[in-house]
């Protein structure tokens, strides 16, 4: 750092001795919100600077009388003259009145939420889309998820109907990285990488910015992009804020939801001390009814002439093998506070931001499956009742120290998750005498809903619970991060560029537990007898025959008032249970014999991991000021040294547990060490028209269970479960093109084509033999020697037929590309007053990609003539076929907003096309797609006083249902898994000064 400073010190003009400090803040006029990345030039010279985020700048020049010109995209340029002294700061600060090309004073606040939005935008020294805090403010959504759903290029993944986590340019939510001012957000996936987004309240929020593309200074784990969401801080003036709001659901006709906001902000000691709180709580129902179907793998048919003789030629089909039909209440409890607090003076700064949400999830979750295949066993009936507990907390200490004209900045931060669950499952199960057999050819190609009317239904005398089941989980994700960044301001006088010289680095430590235990009562043949006897004990009533090796009776558990629902207006429920009677029964069964309840091996250990991982990254950037050029290039660096530890599972049924013994706990190393260069460019062709553009490298790292040693092997079967520890990192470049247009009467326009290649993607492998890869023919080099092989699995337990499905690093390449179109206007001069508050914001998003999917053919490698007769010697050849890349080719948002006098309205369109959602790697006969996606939300308010205003909001108006769908050679659409969460409304009151 040192000699970074004296090669600035000695080669560009800085600053001297005997110098003076010109600083101050840059504001709007019309609502006094900081304006971020303003520019502020010395009249006549090359000195400059840019506005922090809060709308601060400093300068250091000789002593003298200056004029000092300040600008901002959309405001009228302003003039004024300081004298500066040596030793002594001179503060100016200026209030910029909306102007030049999106000129006059805005009232309206939608429209001043949508320009906000814009002059961040086109300001950005990277491609960005912004959503202000004004916008969010006044139309709150439900979750920072929600607001994020209606940018260029974003869609959804919804749990139980509500947004949790966004995918950008068609990427998984994990290959995105998620932070909150800057600090990443802690996963809450057992599985994966990705944030749920859905913890954080909007009323919260102090904007959002969806990054595109990546700068040297940010992480480079976000190939799809970066999610920043801000939190509030203090205003100049004191202010409050209060709302509480009842919701209604139409799927159950439940009314009573309900949310509840209160927070302010003051500023001290001449407003350089601030202090922000703001806290929220919110139950709302979130239930859901669920049906899926559940088919064949492909069966091969020869084809026969007409006289019955065999052609050579195949024709593959499948059966409805069975029908899930599920009924989901979840009660979620939301409960959030923030705390913001901070300090500044002329050269020290220092915030310390707080945040803290829990979310708990009563769940109770019927789901009867029917098996077509089965006359003794039809039907099966689970009942779970459960809690689950988010708590998720993030820390960041940040502090700014200004010397000698530059800033250094030091961050610590803290994020922790902790995931609980605690779930009690109630297994039935019918044993029938008199359900009738299904023909087998009959379920070929079979609409599930036409097996469902014919054979649908149950008994409830046939049916017995099997077992009483408890399962508790435990999930800690701990993040530690130390970031330093140095910026440095410069001037080359010679050829007229000034700029900013960045350099920095970055610690990042990760500690992540997972634990998983499930015990069970099982009342099935070869425990019923002491069992029985115990339980008549606790439960003299309960009607269980002596001999009844099958389980308990059903009928001693009915729900007598239990009204079945009809599932998505199409598919009836049947009986249930009574589920406190049982949750009652169980609990005081198990405090009274604990004994009864043993293990379950398997899923009590398959999640159980621990994970250490280091980071350590380091960055060289610069911006540079050429003329109208913009240049942001840099490189970064990141060495990531990660510990997993997990278990060898081997299954044993005749064991209680189901496995031998306790699992052998197997640990792996990983190292990498990976460069990114990048670089972000703006080009300004004329006052209207921008052109940037970007080249950067990022990564993809593993998920945690596909990273897994974890192997779980069933020694009568040939088929076991592995992870691959031996994956490394996809890597990918991208590129980006934007074109901005932008005045007062057109809005802003912006055409965005991008591409991004990923070398080394995961992907999954089917029907990998690892004790077979001798006979693995036709692949690309380095392929086998890349996969797991005997040094890794426990070759003991295996035999070689075991086959497994793994994740790979995949030779192929893979690509994304597409285009994004986005229009924001508003109609403010208009000369009608009722007109002038509408707003419009329209985006499309088109995009493409090209996945090319390994797999594994059999074929005849050679004869084995040991045996008395010859037998071929099967190999498996590597095939590729394209296809497997999930994201919607097209997806659309249109937003109508409208302002007149107090009341505002606004609604959002949103379709997006289907998607292909799961790949046959072999053939097509299996692909999966999800249906198209379409919904209208609508918020309106009122104004009754000044800061007290009521509000409408309602969702998914079009009563959208989630569907997945399989089509087989016939044409036909056969369902997979369809989800009706219903629609919404909220009805509230909300003050604010």
């Amino acid at each position: 750092m040192l000699v970074i400073l004296c090669f600035v010190t000695t080669h560009f003009s800085f600053s001297q001795q005997e110098s003076g400090t010109i600083s101050g803040k840059i504001t709007d006029a019309s609502n006094g919100v900081e304006l971020a990345f303003a520019n502020v030039i010395v009249k006549g010279q090359t000195i400059g600077a840019i506005t922090e985020v809060d709308g601060t700048y400093k300068l250091e020049v000789a002593p003298g009388t200056y004029t000092l010109l300040f600008s901002y995209i959309g405001y009228q340029e302003t003039e004024k003259q300081v004298t500066v002294k040596a030793n002594e700061t001179s503060m100016v600060n200026v209030e910029l009145n909306p102007g030049n090309q999106l000129d006059e004073i805005v009232v309206s606040v939608q429209v001043r939420g949508q320009l906000a939005a814009i002059r961040e935008q086109v300001n950005s020294n990277k491609i960005a889309n912004i959503i202000a805090q004004e916008k969010m403010l006044e139309l709150p959504d439900a979750n920072a998820a929600e607001a994020i759903g209606r940018l260029p290029g974003i869609a959804l993944e919804r749990n139980s109907g509500e947004a949790n986590k966004v995918v950008i340019r068609g990427l998984d939510p994990a290959q995105s990285n998620v932070t909150i001012a800057g600090v990443k957000m802690a996963s809450t996936s057992v599985e994966d990488r990705s944030a749920d987004l859905s913890m954080v309240q909007s009323e919260m929020l102090a904007g959002v910015e969806v990054s595109k593309t990546l700068r040297a200074d940010m992480d480079a784990g976000a190939t799809g992009g970066t999610v920043d969401v801000r939190l509030a801080t203090a205003k100049e003036k004191p202010s409050f804020n209060a709302m509480s709001e009842s919701g209604y659901s139409n799927l159950f006709n439940n009314v009573g939801d309900s949310k509840t906001s209160v927070g302010g902000s003051t500023r001290l000691l001449k407003n350089k001390f601030g202090a922000m709180m703001q806290g929220t709580y919110e139950q709302k129902q979130l239930s859901s009814q669920r049906f899926s179907a559940q088919y064949s793998e492909r069966i091969v048919q020869q084809v026969l002439d007409s006289d019955g003789n065999i052609t050579g030629e195949k024709n593959f089909v499948a059966r409805t093998e069975g029908s899930s039909l599920q009924q989901v209440e979840t009660i979620r409890e939301r409960m959030g506070v923030s705390l913001v607090l901070d300090f500044k003076s002329n050269f020290y700064e220092v915030s310390f931001l707080n945040l803290v949400n829990q979310t708990t999830d009563d769940v109770i979750d019927r789901n009867e499956f029917y098996y077509f295949l089965s006359n003794t066993n039809p039907f099966n009936f689970t009942v779970s009742a459960g809690e689950s507990k988010n708590i998720n907390s993030t820390h960041l200490l940040e502090n700014k120290l200004k010397f000698l004209g530059t800033t250094l900045n030091l961050s610590l931060s803290h994020t922790k998750v902790k995931t609980t669950g605690f779930g009690q499952v109630f297994p039935f199960r019918e044993f029938s005498t008199t359900a009738p057999f299904i023909d087998q050819d009959y379920l070929i190609f079979r609409q599930p809903i036409e097996v469902l009317n014919l054979y649908g239904g149950t008994n409830v005398f046939d049916n017995k619970l099997i077992s009483d089941d408890r399962n508790t989980s435990t999930l800690t994700d701990k993040n530690y991060d130390i970031n330093l960044d140095w910026d440095i301001p410069f001037k080359l006088e010679n050829i007229n560029v000034t700029g900013v010289f960045s350099v920095g680095g970055k610690y990042h430590l990760l500690k992540r537990d997972s634990n998983t235990d499930q015990i069970f009562a099982d009342y099935q043949a070869g425990r019923g007898l002491a069992t029985r006897t115990r339980y008549l004990e606790v439960f003299p009533n309960v009607n269980w025959p002596a001999g009844d090796a099958q389980g308990i009776l059903a009928t001693n558990y009915v729900d007598p008032n239990y009204d079945p629902p009809t599932i998505n207006g199409q598919y009836s429920l049947n009986w249930s249970p009574d589920i406190d009677l049982m949750k009652g029964m169980q609990d005081q069964l198990y405090a009274t014999h604990p004994d009864l309840f043993h293990t379950r091996g398997n899923q009590s250990y398959t999640n159980d991991y621990s994970n250490r991982e280091e980071q350590v990254a380091a960055y060289v950037m610069a911006e540079l000021n050429i003329g109208k050029l913009q240049l942001v290039p840099g490189i970064r660096m990141e060495k990531v040294n990660t510990e997993y530890n997990a278990f060898e599972i081997l299954l044993n049924p005749v064991n209680t547990s189901g496995i031998t013994g306790i699992p052998d706990s197997v640990s792996v190393k990983r190292d990498n060490k990976l460069f990114f260069p990048s670089i972000n460019a703006k080009y300004q062709l004329a006052e209207s028209f921008a052109l940037r553009g970007a080249a950067y490298k990022s990564v993809i790292r593993p998920g945690f269970i596909q990273l897994s040693p974890k192997t779980v092997i069933n020694p009568n079967s040939d088929v076991f479960f592995s992870g691959n520890p031996f994956l490394e990192p996809a890597t990918a470049w991208n590129y980006d093109i934007l074109l901005e247009v932008y005045n007062s009467k057109f809005g802003l326009l912006t055409i965005n084509p991008f591409y991004k290649k990923i070398d080394n993607a995961i992907v999954g492998l089917g029907r990998y033999f690892p004790l077979r890869n001798d006979r693995i023919v036709s692949a690309p080099d380095g392929f086998v020697e890349s996969l797991p092989g005997t040094d890794f699995y426990p070759v003991n337990d295996l035999q070689g037929v075991s086959r497994t499905d793994i994740p790979i690093n995949n030779p192929e390449k893979e690509e994304y590309y597409g285009i994004e179109f986005s229009y924001q206007t508003n109609f403010r001069r208009l000369k009608s007053k009722v007109l002038k508050g509408i707003v419009l914001d329209v985006n499309v998003t088109l995009s493409r990609s090209k996945r090319i999917t390994p797999s594994f053919q059999d074929v005849v490698i050679g004869v084995d003539n040991t045996g008395f007769f010859p037998r071929d010697i099967i190999g498996y050849e590597y095939q590729t076929r394209e296809g497997g890349a999930t994201q919607p080719g097209f997806v659309t948002n249109v937003i109508l907003g409208w302002d007149y006098k107090g009341f505002s309205a606004r609604a959002s369109y949103r379709f997006q096309d289907k998607i292909f959602s799961g790949l046959d790697a072999a053939l097509s006969f299996e692909d999966n797609y999800t249906d198209i996606f379409q919904t209208l939300d609508v918020s309106i308010k009122q104004r009754i006083t000044k800061g007290l205003d009521i509000y409408l909001n309602a969702t998914n108006l079009t009563g959208h249902i989630d569907k997945r769908y399989r089509i087989y050679p016939t044409g036909e659409r056969f369902p997979i898994n369809e989800q009706n969460y219903g629609s919404r409304g909220q009805l509230g009151v909300r003050y604010r000064f």
